[in-house]
């Protein structure tokens, strides 16, 4: 896909996120009521583009087009609401397994 095709926003539910990444290819991402399954398939996304941005920069022969953008994301979620506490909840949940882990 050219960098084109990827400059558009996609606006969505944590729950249909995964999907809608790999079928449009947005520069823009919008998710309310995030989940914490939601972000990381986001980072999972943002990271690919970013490799893919860097193999496209290193063919050989290949014609110069302008570099993909960087993935914009922005989390929408109401300051002091119960999704709010049940997200920071899951994200102290998922560091603190890390931080065992990393301990054991």
């Amino acid at each position: 896909p050219s960098s084109t095709a990827a400059s558009h926003v996609v606006v969505c539910a944590a729950e249909s996120a995964s999907s809608l990444l790999v079928e449009c290819l947005p520069s823009r991402v919008v998710l309310y009521e995030p989940d914490l399954a939601s972000v990381r398939a986001l980072e999972v996304y943002c990271a690919w583009r970013a490799l893919q941005a860097r193999e496209e920069e290193g063919e050989e022969g290949a014609p110069a087009a302008a570099p993909a953008p960087p993935v914009r994301a922005y989390l929408c979620v109401y300051e002091h609401s119960a999704e709010e506490q049940r997200y920071l909840t899951a994200v102290r949940g998922e560091r603190d397994a890390f931080r065992k882990l990393i301990q054991d």
